[in-house]
């Protein structure tokens, strides 16, 4: 029966709102079960039956309804994560193993695109596990790209001078030299030397760091 007609009849008050719901629930199985049959007899993928599933209930696509779905309900993804900690692990393992040049090309994508939220999480990582940046760097060191960038590194320090200017605080274990210009070297504090990113070599954020730096050398002599 058209669904005009149907409308019209229960305006019409010639059936109930019990037989006209009925009717629609109908209507929606069996939408459903025809669908469900051409996704099962290859007519339709996996992805186009679950899209319309979340598009007949409103939805642009089956992830604007999970993400949806997972915003109402944070619990559930904490729950069964605890209940299943071990087997997720073991499935992550597992699909790591066997998707290594995926898992590679994905991140090289993620990091070209979220360069500003990649450098920050960085940060945030190295500040709550010191000890474990020093372990990740020393096992870095010992591959063929971390034995390279060393070479790299060493050859650009070999071009640059070493003109100390505060030769009583090279034997500080809390200090680090930075270079101000290619020949002059200014010991500092790690943390002021760490706190920003600068490359003397490509002059970025030479400024900033050099401003700090002296600053913090005006203060000390003062003492």
């Amino acid at each position: 029966m058209k669904e005009k007609s149907m409308n019209k009849k229960y305006i019409d008050r010639e059936i109930t709102w019990t037989e006209y719901n009925n009717w629609l629930i109908q209507k929606k199985l069996t939408c459903i079960k025809s669908m469900f049959r051409k996704w099962k007899s290859g007519e339709i993928s996996r992805k186009e039956y679950y899209n319309w599933w979340a598009q007949s209930k409103g939805y642009k696509d089956k992830a604007e309804y999970q993400k949806q779905w997972h915003k109402s309900n944070p619990e559930y993804d904490k729950h069964y994560y605890q209940e299943n900690k071990e087997h997720i692990k073991e499935e992550v393992k597992c699909w790591y193993k066997e998707n290594k040049e995926a898992k590679s090309k994905y991140r090289k994508q993620y990091r070209q695109t979220h360069k500003k939220q990649e450098s920050e999480w960085t940060k945030q990582w190295r500040k709550r596990h010191p000890e474990n940046e020093k372990q990740c760097h020393e096992r870095y060191l010992k591959t063929s790209k971390g034995k390279l960038a060393n070479r790299k590194q060493h050859s650009k320090w070999r071009k640059l001078g070493y003109n100390v200017i505060n030769i009583q605080d090279i034997t500080n274990p809390e200090y680090e030299g930075h270079h101000l210009t290619i020949n002059d070297v200014l010991f500092i504090p790690k943390k002021i030397h760490r706190s920003i990113w600068h490359s003397l070599i490509k002059n970025i954020n030479m400024d900033k760091i050099n401003f700090i730096a002296i600053q913090w050398y005006i203060s000390h002599l003062e003492l």
